[in-house]
């Protein structure tokens, strides 16, 4: 198995006990991809500015798609907790006509105060951006886009239009009172965000890394019966 990285080919894991390999690249996920799920976890206020050639949800910053920002919040990695029981749970409850619904999982997380969508692939639902959050889009053709987008009918009913990128940022940083940007602009190697966000992270960082790798990281292990000592 090839590890691969923005920078190349980093390594290679190699053996004859495939259940090894795959304990191996398991733990390595959880540990890297966990350290930057729970840091965006950490943002308290943003614009998400969803710039690349991908479907919505999908755009990346630093390997991270921007569903997992949207849903940030939830701890993904946590089999005690996972999204579809907590989804169908809740679904059931609603059904019954209980007053608990969906409110606390696969909803907006709000600390996305506003989204810009500069480019981004149709195709894919997701109303509830536009209805829970000041959506703009930049320029008309990425309007006529979402008008003419069978899998999102009503959402331009919800969402505005602005002329170029700069009026968008600049509407969207008064509208939410926030300089705090993050761009997904489907980077894998690196972050594109304003200095203040980048500031914030930085902050956070050392004690995400430490919660991740003594706390939380264990516990994924252990949750997939894989001892923490022998990865």
């Amino acid at each position: 198995i090839l590890r691969c990285g923005p920078s190349g080919i980093t390594g290679v894991d190699a053996g004859n006990d495939l259940y090894g390999l795959d304990r191996l690249i398991t733990a390595d996920h959880l540990r890297d991809y966990g350290k930057m799920l729970r840091l965006l976890a950490e943002i308290d206020e943003c614009i998400a500015v969803l710039d690349a050639g991908r479907l919505m949800y999908y755009l990346h910053a630093g390997g991270i798609c921007f569903g997992a920002l949207e849903n940030a919040e939830y701890d993904a990695f946590d089999l005690f907790n996972p999204a579809a029981i907590g989804y169908q749970d809740r679904l059931g409850r609603l059904i019954k006509g209980e007053p608990e619904g969906l409110d606390d999982i696969m909803m907006v997380n709000p600390a996305i105060k506003a989204v810009i969508i500069n480019q981004a692939w149709p195709g894919l639902p997701m109303p509830e951006v536009p209805m829970f959050v000041p959506t703009i889009i930049v320029g008309r053709d990425m309007t006529d886009m979402m008008l003419n987008d069978s899998a999102n009918p009503y959402f331009m009913n919800f969402a505005v239009t602005a002329e170029t990128l700069d009026a968008a940022v600049d509407f969207a940083g008064r509208l939410a009172r926030t300089d705090k940007f993050i761009a997904f602009d489907g980077s894998f190697g690196k972050v594109t965000l304003s200095p203040s966000l980048a500031e914030f992270l930085l902050k956070k960082a050392p004690e995400v890394s430490r919660r991740v790798e003594e706390e939380l990281w264990p516990m994924w292990l252990r949750q997939r019966g894989i001892d923490p000592q022998e990865v």
